[in-house]
């Protein structure tokens, strides 16, 4: 036995119920249906679940929730602040403790499901820059998206306390590179940082994103102009897609290790923008060639995963050889994240890559260790006792 939900859309109408559905794969039998109503009345017209089982949905009169026995519907209140802005509820998503909802024409929400609070984000207060919210969207980092009826998108990311930030991208008529549309309708992502728009003048996609800016393709009208403006960009992303192929780094047999070391260094350093500093003591005496290549891709991952992930502008490298030890540290000031939750999700590239890069330590007899903070970036250390290389 199934359970689904269903939306039935008469004339002026909307009801939301669910029904058991029960089968066979035999065609000779037949489909029975049992319907049950939950609400009869208002248009639904989003539906989320949040993360203790409570169905959530959206309604041009308010917001409801239903335990599986009662209704409890949050409508805005002139009288009372802690009210959602508005009850044109387009939108709802759900994001750790809080259910954020995006109205027609009043901003965006935010209920946490803790304190039950409200929190109203609307253009009157600066916070946005546009009333109308048309789709909400939780991203693999878990960093709220939301697309506007005019404002363009913007990214919500967690700051100090119960404080967010956002970042606006919208269309530049002079540049080429930016959002193709101010009017955007939905948000998907393929993998991860991987977004897709869905706009009013058609799709386009984030190639980049990095805290100087934002690179977008849009299909089919500008692909080509893009390309050749992101062929640096490309160029330094193949060469960290090495790691994942498990190509051999032939940069190690051409210069040796330090050398090779400096010349992937600057190499991102240069395409992303990234400022690099570092301090490289002589280590390739210390290796042989299988572990060279280890001790490389370490490297390398760590770079890739900086490029792709931190939104950072600075990275300090430093390997340096202290009596029998050789110790190894990459520091960012970017974004930061959680490293539990990111070594739960074992779709997420940014979790292969630091196994990766742990077995990798592992194979040169080296202790890895990795500590990151949210806003505050990311450190990466590795120890390896000489004598045993």
């Amino acid at each position: 036995m199934r359970q689904f939900i269903l939306i039935h859309f008469p004339i002026r109408l909307m009801f939301l119920f669910s029904f058991f559905l029960n089968f066979s794969i035999t065609a000779a039998q037949k489909t029975t249906l049992h319907f049950e109503y939950i609400i009869k009345g208002p248009s639904v017209t989003c539906i989320t679940q949040d993360s203790l089982g409570f169905l959530w949905f959206g309604t041009r009169e308010g917001l409801y929730r239903y335990d599986g026995k009662n209704i409890r519907r949050f409508k805005h209140s002139l009288s009372r602040d802690n009210s959602p802005s508005g009850n044109e509820v387009m939108t709802i998503a759900v994001q750790n403790k809080s259910i954020w909802g995006g109205t027609f024409r009043s901003g965006l929400d935010r209920f946490d499901l803790v304190s039950e609070k409200w929190t109203r984000y609307t253009a009157a207060q600066n916070s946005i820059n546009n009333n109308k919210i048309l789709c909400l969207f939780i991203d693999s980092d878990y960093d709220l998206w939301f697309a506007t009826g005019g404002g363009g998108i913007a990214l919500l990311t967690a700051a100090s306390g119960k404080k967010y930030n956002f970042v606006t991208f919208k269309h530049q008529s002079n540049v080429p590179t930016s959002l193709m549309e101010d009017v955007v309708y939905t948000i998907y992502e393929q993998t991860h940082n991987k977004l897709w728009f869905g706009t009013r003048m058609g799709l386009c996609q984030l190639y980049s994103f990095e805290k100087d800016g934002a690179v977008f393709i849009s299909y089919p009208q500008i692909e080509e102009k893009v390309k050749s403006i992101l062929s640096g960009v490309k160029e330094s992303i193949n060469e960290v897609r090495e790691i994942s192929q498990n190509l051999h780094p032939h940069l190690l047999d051409r210069l040796g290790l330090n050398k090779a070391l400096e010349s992937v260094i600057k190499k991102v350093s240069k395409s992303s923008g990234i400022r690099i500093e570092y301090e490289l003591d002589e280590v390739e005496k210390f290796f042989d060639k299988e572990k060279q290549i280890h001790f490389y891709r370490i490297i390398q991952e760590a770079l890739n995963n900086i490029v792709k992930h931190a939104r950072a502008d600075k990275v300090e490298i430093k390997i340096e050889k202290k009596r029998k030890y050789l110790y190894t540290i990459v520091r960012d000031n970017g974004k930061g994240f959680d490293i539990k939750k990111v070594k739960a999700a074992n779709h997420s590239k940014i979790g292969f890559g630091l196994a990766n890069m742990q077995e990798r330590a592992r194979l040169i007899g080296g202790n890895f260790s990795i500590s990151s903070r949210l806003n505050k970036g990311t450190e990466i250390k590795m120890s390896i006792l000489l004598k045993k290389v």
